[in-house]
């Protein structure tokens, strides 16, 4: 298959960026030791505040991005009021 990572892991190319719950912090995510914290989940003051001043992290590429940006692992921040054709979000949970 053209779509198949070394990892094996198919369905990564061609498709959008994800919007992530997290504000975006150019220096990377918030670390124990050698591992990502997990992001507190949003809340109502976070909805409240004025979009346009806050950037939320996107992560992974997109179709159209170039090959530095298009990589699964990429990682960047937009205003959280930008909308654009390559960016979407997956619904997900943690599992018990």
């Amino acid at each position: 298959s053209v779509d198949n990572s070394p990892y094996n892991v198919m369905g990564m190319a061609g498709g959008v960026s994800d919007w992530c719950a997290e504000n975006y912090h150019p220096q990377g995510p918030e670390l124990n030791g050698p591992r990502v914290m997990k992001p507190s989940p949003p809340t109502n003051i976070d909805a409240s505040i004025d979009t346009s001043s806050v950037r939320k992290t996107v992560r992974g590429g997109a179709w159209n991005l170039s090959a530095a940006h298009g990589r699964c692992a990429s990682r960047t921040g937009q205003p959280a009021d930008h909308r654009a054709s390559n960016i979407g979000f997956r619904i997900c949970r943690d599992l018990p």
